[in-house]
């Protein structure tokens, strides 16, 4: 049989309509696998993300742990489930340290996992801050020239800087420009005060308004209980009555100080401790009485109630890591030096905590600490401050150096400044202990209400 024409053109245009709908078919199965990965890439993303968001969740739980398990050498694992996705937390004590943990948590979501590693988690201590107070003397709380602040300084009242003095030489033989603060600088208050030419260098800048702090959550019941506990262990003491505290190296020299009435009432307490291993010794109230005749033979009762001051020596240089802490005062009769001075050697491992209820003062009766005068600890003072006895009495003393810092309630004067040279007392010259940042004393107190931490990865 023979085809007509428009049979053959039916069939070509078959063959067209098959190859434009397999090129049709194509081109949407290309469509829906584009559409599909991308749908997929956009999946991986927002898993991505919850993943993440899981990991920070159980950084979070895990630092929260770390605030009420600081200090008793526990580590754990956290996990938990939230949403489509877990997560799981390992808390483990950092290389060489017993109060700072490193997390390492990864969230899941589906098969998709994101890891966060955080370094040197702690609570805040104390000992991070190079000065902080929270009100002033009754004179204001004034800066003067030549003043050098190294490391983190916060203050509730308002903070005033003296020109007096700015552009001369002090008596110690040094310029007296404007105030130094070497770190980041915080402040309750909108403003400072500065006198012309005062305005102090501010190396990273100053924070005004900030949130107001408080040393109200610091417990020194819950430290006694601690000292108690670790009496059996030869890690703590506590010592009834005022004592005066010498440390040379590993060695400790404890005695009454009030000798007199002690010796009669039997009280009397003399001990040498040598090569010691204590990380915290308290001092507490303690009263006690004696029998006595007075001028006419009569006998007499008298009662002695001894607040728990401690009196602080260490001229040779301290070896450990303590802290010290008084019920009441903590008196500096002569240099507090370490053993290995961290100026010199970073490495150092010594360190030392003082902290008072009330006050930290510089003593000048009845024995007077030296002319240039060094300490080299952290200083914590709750309802008190730091200063100097008779400050404003007397001849010029030199400089007070105190390498470490300086957390106080009140601060106090050291000494005075009259123009032209003059003044009473020393001259402050404040030097932070960078170790302070990331490692506390053992025992120094810490704030319940943030954590710190030296690194974040991931």
């Amino acid at each position: 049989m023979k085809r007509k024409p428009s049979d053959r053109r039916n069939g070509a245009a078959l063959v067209v309509v098959v190859m434009v709908m397999l090129l049709c078919t194509a081109a949407l199965n290309i469509v829906l696998l584009a559409t599909g990965t991308r749908v997929m890439r956009a999946y991986d993303f927002v898993f991505n993300e919850q993943a993440f968001f899981l990991a920070e969740a159980g950084v979070e739980r895990a630092a929260v742990w770390v605030g009420k398990n600081l200090g008793t050498g526990d580590e754990t694992v956290l996990e938990g489930n939230l949403g489509n996705g877990r997560y799981v937390a390992y808390v483990t004590l950092s290389p060489g340290s017993i109060d700072s943990y490193d997390i390492c948590a990864t969230g899941t979501v589906r098969n998709v996992n994101r890891g966060i590693t955080v370094r040197g988690v702690q609570n805040v201590s104390w000992s991070q801050f190079a000065l902080w107070y929270d009100k002033e003397s009754p004179s204001g709380l004034w800066f003067v020239p030549g003043e050098v602040f190294d490391g983190r300084v916060y203050s509730r009242p308002q903070m005033k800087f003296s020109a007096s003095g700015l552009n001369t030489w002090g008596p110690d033989g040094n310029f007296r420009g404007p105030v130094h603060f070497s770190d980041r600088v915080e402040t309750a208050q909108p403003k400072i005060e500065y006198e012309m030419g005062a305005y102090p260098e501010l190396d990273k800048g100053l924070d005004t308004g900030v949130d107001l702090q408080t040393m109200t959550e610091v417990d020194f019941d819950e430290m006694l209980q601690k000292a108690t506990d670790l009496q059996g262990s030869g890690k703590g003491l506590v010592l009834e009555g005022d004592m005066t505290i010498e440390l040379d190296g590993r060695n400790m020299k404890i005695t009454s100080t009030n000798e007199g009435d002690r010796e009669l009432s039997g009280k009397a307490y003399s001990t040498a401790i040598t090569n010691h291993t204590l990380n915290l010794v308290y001092v507490k109230p303690y009263t006690y009485s004696y029998k006595y005749r007075d001028s006419n033979g009569r006998l007499r009762t008298r009662k002695v109630s001894e607040p728990g001051d401690v009196t602080l020596k260490a001229p040779q240089g301290f070896s450990g890591d303590m802290s010290v802490v008084a019920e009441n005062d903590i008196r500096i009769a002569d240099h507090v030096r370490y053993a290995d001075n961290p100026e010199e050697n970073p490495e150092s491992e010594d360190k030392l905590g003082l902290v008072a209820q009330r006050n930290v003062v510089v003593q000048s009766t009845p024995y007077k600490a030296p002319d240039d005068l060094e300490i080299y600890a952290h200083i914590f003072c709750k309802t008190g401050g730091f200063g100097v006895e008779n400050y404003d009495s007397g001849v010029f003393r030199g400089n007070l150096k105190v390498y470490g810092g300086i957390a106080n309630d009140t601060r106090r004067a050291v000494g005075t400044f009259y123009g032209y040279g003059s003044r009473t007392g020393y001259i402050k010259q404040y030097f932070f202990d960078k170790r302070f940042k990331t490692k506390r004393p053992r025992h120094y107190p810490i704030t319940r209400t943030a954590v710190s931490f030296s690194s974040w990865e991931g």
